[in-house]
C-alpha cells in the first residue's frame, strides 16, 4: 500500500478529522466493551450501568437499533468483554459485576438472549474466541478476599459449559488482554499481579491442544502491566502496550522481545489501554487511558514509530472501549463518564486514520 509522504514522516499531534457523534439512550453510559458484525453490518455495545445494557447500531447509517438488558444474578452492571462468533452467529458478553460471573449468548439473527452462563468463582476481566473450533476462552480474576491466581475458563460453544480450566503461575491473578491466532493453536495472554506499589507484568504463550503453558515472558520493567494486545496480520510478531509509555513488538514463536517503542511520557503518561490492528496496511491504532481526556495513536509497525496523534475526548471523559470495521476502514469508540452520572453514552465514529 502506498502512502504519502505526510504520513510516513510526520509525528506530533494533527488537527482532529471529522467525525460523527451518536448519543445514546437514558441509563446507556460508560461503554466499556464492543465488537463489531461486519458481515451483518452492526457493532454491540457493552455499558458499565446499572442495569447493563447491550446496545445494537446499525453502522451503515449509524443509528441505535435496539438494546438488551440481561437478568443475571447478582444484578448485572459491567458487560466488559464481547466476542462474535461469526459462523454460529451468536455474540458473547461477559458481566464481571458479581462473583462469579457470567457470560451471555445472544443470538444476533434477531437480537434475543438464548442461554447465560454462571462461570466458577471469579470475575470474568478479558476473552478471546476461536468460531472453528468452537471454543470461548474468558480470563478470570481471583476470587474476592483470596490470594489464588487468575484463571482462564476454556468454554465449549456447543454445549455452553466450562470444559477446562487453566491456572496462571503463582501471584499472577489480573488476565487483562487475551488474544488468539488464526489457526486457534495458541493464545497469548498478558497478565499482571494485580493491586499493589509494585506490579509485575508477564506474557504466557498457552498450547491450545493441552491448554498448559508453553512459554512465559515476564516484562523488564517494574509496572509493566499489559493493557492490549494483537497478533500482526502476518503472524510474525504480537504487540502489546502496557500501563507506561511503552509498546512492545514480541517474536510470536518465542515471545522474544525483537524492539521496544518508548514514547513520550509528557504526552502519554499511562499508555496505552486498548489497541487494534488495521488489517493488511501495517498500521496499529492506540488509545490512551485515564480522564483527563483520550488521544490516539497512529503506530506504523514496519517502522515500528509514531506517525501522529491526536486528542479525541475532552477533559473527564475517557474512551472505555474500540473497536475497528476493516470493510470501511471505520472507527468506533465508546466513551467513558469519569465521574457518576446518569448523563447517556456517547459513540464516536471516525476514520481509523
Amino acid at each position: 500500500m502506498f502512502l504519502p509522504l505526510f504520513f510516513l514522516f510526520y509525528v506530533g499531534e494533527v488537527s482532529a478529522a471529522t467525525v460523527q457523534t451518536l448519543h445514546l439512550q437514558e441509563n446507556e453510559n460508560n461503554l466499556f466493551s464492543s465488537v463489531v458484525d461486519s458481515a451483518n453490518g452492526y457493532i454491540y455495545f457493552g455499558t458499565n450501568s446499572s442495569p447493563c445494557k447491550i446496545i445494537r447500531i446499525r453502522m451503515s447509517d449509524f443509528v441505535e437499533i435496539d438494546s438488551l438488558s440481561p437478568s443475571t444474578e447478582p444484578q448485572c452492571g459491567n458487560i466488559n468483554t464481547a466476542v462474535i462468533d461469526q459462523t454460529g452467529g451468536y455474540g458473547y458478553f461477559t458481566n464481571n459485576t458479581g462473583n462469579p460471573g457470567h457470560v451471555v449468548k445472544v443470538r444476533l439473527s434477531d437480537f434475543t438472549i438464548d442461554n447465560i452462563l454462571t462461570l466458577p468463582p471469579g470475575q470474568a476481566w478479558s476473552s478471546a474466541i476461536d468460531g472453528q473450533k468452537g471454543f470461548l476462552y474468558i480470563g478470570a480474576t481471583p476470587p474476592s478476599g483470596t490470594i489464588d491466581t487468575g484463571q482462564i475458563f476454556k468454554v465449549d460453544l456447543a454445549t455452553f459449559s466450562v470444559v477446562d480450566v487453566f491456572n496462571f503461575p503463582s501471584e499472577y491473578g489480573y488476565p487483562d488482554v487475551l488474544t488468539i491466532d488464526k489457526q486457534g493453536n495458541f493464545l497469548y495472554a498478558g497478565v499482571n499481579t494485580g493491586p499493589g506499589e509494585v506490579t509485575r507484568g508477564a506474557i504466557l504463550k498457552i498450547n491450545l491442544q493441552t491448554f498448559s503453558q508453553e512459554t512465559i515472558l515476564e516484562l523488564p520493567y517494574p509496572n509493566d502491566t499489559p493493557e492490549s494486545g494483537f497478533i500482526d496480520f502476518n503472524e510474525e510478531f504480537i504487540y502489546f502496550s502496557v500501563g507506561a509509555p511503552r509498546i512492545y513488538k514480541l517474536n510470536i514463536s518465542d515471545l522474544s522481545i525483537v524492539d521496544t517503542l518508548e514514547l513520550d511520557e509528557e504526552t502519554f503518561p499511562s499508555g496505552f489501554s486498548l489497541s487494534t490492528l488495521l488489517n493488511n496496511d501495517r498500521i496499529a491504532l492506540f488509545v490512551t487511558p485515564g480522564c483527563s481526556g483520550a488521544k490516539l495513536a497512529i503506530v506504523d509497525l514496519r517502522l515500528f514509530s509514531l506517525n501522529h496523534y491526536r486528542q479525541i475526548t475532552s477533559n473527564k471523559v475517557g474512551i472505555g472501549t474500540m473497536s475497528l470495521d476493516n470493510s470501511t476502514k471505520s472507527l468506533y469508540l465508546g466513551n467513558l463518564y469519569c465521574r457518576v452520572t446518569s448523563t447517556p453514552g456517547v459513540v464516536i465514529k471516525r476514520s481509523a486514520l
